[in-house]
This record gives structure tokens, C-alpha cells and sequence, in this order.
């Protein structure tokens, strides 16, 4: 008989000392060493590591998309009004959603501006230019203000008008918009700008079919320059 051999508990037979299982009845020999690998050794894991970083992921995703989805149709991220700033001829693509943040340049340019106005109050111009900047940089209540020292001096410039009109409507000023928009439409029946805004604000009041009246207008004094295209897109989408 070999030492080193097994013998089956369940039938007799002798086993190599290396063997795992009875060669004869095949029952399981208790002392056979029985070597796992790593594969087995995690059959039995729920989820490996690598599955979970994928579901945290794909629930970081969800979670996100669902917010934005919200967010979305809670107006956060809708098309804001848009209205042309006369002074500047650009075409605002987006309403004030927190105030730039001014460079240094910027900020000293307007406070040159504002010492000097403080000296020479009546220098209405330079009133003018200041209340351009700060619109700018989307100051309107401060622009207002300058707005108003060169509207007072120059009350028949529909151009100035219309942009004190704009400023604000941005402030959320809906009556002064109205009034100083019309008031450039009093001088100038045919100023597309003023036609164009006075329809945004018509309709930022809930008066969609007289703002389409004055878009109407502004598509027909030009309908192929950047005025006439913006108040039909206007019209097309309401």
C-alpha cells in the first residue's frame, strides 16, 4: 500500500495522493486540494466593481438629462425675448440672465465718464455715451438714468428713444418701454427698429395679434435687411 495514497472513504479505493476525486465510484476525496480560480472564485459576486462604476455613470446621466428636461420646460433655458438696441445696430440674442462681468477698462471708462458728468451735468453727449456703456454692460437702471438727461435736452431722436424704450424693457418696465417707443414711432412712422421692438413688447404684454401688426410693418418698409428678416421669424413663430 503507497502512504501517500487516498483511500475513498465510500468504496476502499486507493488514490493517488494528488487525486480530487475516486477514480473508481468518482465521490469527492477529502484529502484532495481543490484549486479555484479568480473566475470562479467571482462567479458568485453580485456585481463586480466594474458594473457598478457603469451604473453610477449611466444614473449620473439619467438624473442629469431629467433636469435639464425640467429645467427646460420650466422656461429656464427658453428663447427669451429679443430686442435691437438702436445705438448698436446688434441684435440681442439673449435676455439678461445676471449682469457680465465688467473689465477693468470698462469700469474706469465709466467712471471717467461719471466725474466728468458730475462736473458738467449738462453735457448731454457725453450723457449719451455713458448710457450706452452701461447698457452694455447691462445697467439699464443706470443707463436709464443718462438716457433721460439726453432726452430731456434732445426729446425728438428716435433712435435715443428706442433705446431708453429697450433699456426698460429689460428692466421689466412694460409702460415706459411702450411710451418711449411709440413716442419714436410719433416722429418716425417708418422706423423699422421701433416697429420690430414695439412688437416684442406687445407681445411680452399678451397682445400677440397687434404685435404681428407691427412686425407686418417692419417687414415692409425692408423685408430683406437683418430688421425685415428678424420681425418675419417673428411672425412666423407666433
Amino acid at each position: 500500500m503507497n502512504n501517500n495514497a487516498i483511500k475513498c472513504p465510500y468504496c476502499g479505493k486507493e488514490n493517488p495522493s494528488d487525486a480530487i476525486f475516486c477514480m473508481q465510484c468518482g465521490s469527492r476525496l477529502k484529502g484532495g486540494d481543490v484549486k479555484i480560480s479568480k473566475k470562479e472564485k467571482n462567479a458568485g459576486s453580485p456585481v463586480s466593481k466594474k458594473f457598478d462604476v457603469k451604473v453610477l455613470y449611466l444614473l449620473i446621466v439619467v438624473l442629469l438629462v431629467a433636469s435639464f428636461a425640467v429645467l427646460y420646460y420650466a422656461g429656464v433655458f427658453s428663447s427669451p425675448k429679443i430686442v435691437v438696441k438702436n445705438s448698436s445696430q446688434n441684435i440681442a440674442q439673449s435676455a439678461p440672465q445676471g449682469k457680465p462681468v465688467v473689465d477693468l477698462k470698462t469700469a474706469q471708462e465709466i467712471k471717467s465718464m461719471e466725474d466728468a458728468l458730475a462736473k458738467n451735468p449738462d453735457n448731454h453727449q457725453l450723457a449719451l455715451d455713458l448710457a450706452n456703456t452701461l447698457f452694455d454692460v447691462e445697467e439699464y437702471g443706470e443707463a436709464i438714468k443718462y438716457y433721460l438727461n439726453y432726452v430731456k435736452a434732445h426729446p425728438d431722436v428716435p433712435d435715443v428713444l428706442v433705446d431708453l424704450g429697450v433699456a426698460y424693457f429689460y428692466s421689466g418696465d412694460f409702460n415706459n418701454a411702450t411710451k418711449y417707443i411709440k413716442r419714436a414711432l410719433a416722429i418716425n412712422p417708418k422706423h423699422q427698429i421701433a416697429l420690430l421692438n414695439m412688437g416684442v413688447v406687445e407681445k411680452a404684454m399678451g397682445e400677440i395679434e397687434i404685435a404681428k401688426e407691427y412686425w407686418k410693418s417692419a417687414i415692409k418698409i425692408s423685408p430683406d435687411n437683418a430688421i425685415g428678416k428678424k420681425a418675419k421669424e417673428f411672425l412666423d413663430n407666433n
